[in-house]
């Protein structure tokens, strides 16, 4: 089983000439066997984390399947339905083969014998990450597009999609706390950390009419033509979350361990703000998951959705042919509506289930735009 010794200098006090601030540097193997060269594995250096590369990794791949139908409805207004799919499979993942097991028989688990417990190496490991190409994912949406072309000088377009992705993992982790159960990554498989079930978008561009057309006046035309107006209007559910313990609760060191779900963590969705910034979800219905994994799921829980606005009013300055200058003035979450954090998810926190953080005010901004 191939695999690399990972170590982590923190901060030399100088430059990286000595990055081991007068310790020995690794050793050179010259040999083929790691494991029997006699100066490697030296308790300067051991147990330490490793790293490692299945032998029989494979190339990821991703099937797309997608089926449109588009129909004009009337003169300029055009709809479409659609369905897109994607199944992936042999996607890389990472999980620590060398946990510490909880289950061996005459040794009572505890944070003291960790390093006794590895499964795979005791004396030279800590926990070793191994990459493997057993990752598998799913996206399945139905999309709506409704457009409505240029005519007299408005343009719309509405599209809404109904979608579910589901995975085992999101992100691709080196040296990560990947999994609650390193040995059964297919426990974690539920939706993707990306996950969004329902997505609107309205978006409007209107170019005013010009009040001077027909007074011939080109001071006056200057000033009251060129203007456009833009806006877009989004609605969105919430990504998911995964509540955690934020302890080595199980004594494996996996780094991922989820609680115990004892009740009904829902707190109803007829409450004030207030109410749901003070606790999103109840944390009585979570426990510390003491000596086993966890039974709550993985992303079980709905981040807050989303609702927000963005307004521009656009001056376009012809200079001459092929040149021109705009002047833009935007508003992001013009109405200033208080777009929500994911709570606290981490058990042991005193905040835990809180919400302390949330999106962007207002923000105005104002630009010129050169176009040549």
């Amino acid at each position: 089983m191939p695999f690399l010794v990972v170590q982590t200098v923190v901060q030399p006090p100088h430059d990286l000439t000595d990055p081991y601030q007068g310790d020995p540097a690794f050793p050179q193997v010259t040999g083929n066997d790691l494991a029997t060269y006699p100066d490697f594995f030296s308790p300067a250096y051991f147990p330490t984390a490793g790293y490692g590369w299945d032998p029989h990794f494979r190339q990821p791949r991703i099937t797309t399947m997608t089926f449109n139908v588009q129909q004009q409805i009337v003169r300029n207004l055009m709809l479409q339905v659609g369905y897109v799919g994607k199944v992936s499979r042999h996607l890389a993942v990472t999980r620590d083969i060398n946990t510490a097991q909880n289950n061996i028989p005459g040794l009572i688990p505890s944070v003291a014998n960790e390093q006794e417990r590895r499964l795979t190496d005791t004396a030279n490991f800590q926990k070793i990450d191994y990459e493997e190409s057993r990752g598998g994912a799913s996206y399945n949406a139905l999309q709506a597009l409704l457009k409505y072309r240029i005519a007299h000088g408005l343009s719309l377009m509405t599209s809404y999609t109904w979608a579910h992705s589901i995975d085992t993992y999101s992100t691709i982790g080196v040296q990560c706390a990947c999994y609650q159960n390193p040995l059964d990554p297919a426990a974690d498989r539920g939706s993707s950390d990306y996950d969004q079930r329902h997505v609107f978008s309205l978006s409007a561009v209107y170019d005013l009419p010009d009040p001077s057309k027909g007074l011939h006046s080109h001071p006056i035309s200057a000033i009251l033509g060129g203007w456009e107006l833009t806006a877009i209007v989004s609605a969105q559910t919430g990504t998911p979350f995964t509540v955690y313990t934020g302890i080595d609760a199980s004594l494996t060191a996996a780094g991922a361990d989820r609680p115990d779900l004892v009740g009904n963590p829902n707190l109803g969705g007829n409450r004030s703000r207030a109410e749901k910034i003070a606790a999103y979800i109840s944390p009585s219905a979570f426990q510390i998951n003491d000596g086993h994994f966890g039974n709550l799921g993985r992303n079980t829980f709905t981040n807050p959705g989303l609702f927000n606005t963005n307004l521009g009013v656009f001056k376009n300055i012809p200079i001459k042919e092929q040149m021109a200058l705009q002047f833009r003035a935007e508003f992001f979450n013009a109405f200033n509506q208080t777009h929500l954090g994911s709570p606290v998810n981490t058990l042991v926190s005193p905040a835990f289930a809180q919400i302390v953080s949330a999106g962007d005010p207002r923000l105005i901004q104002f630009a010129l735009k050169f176009a040549w």
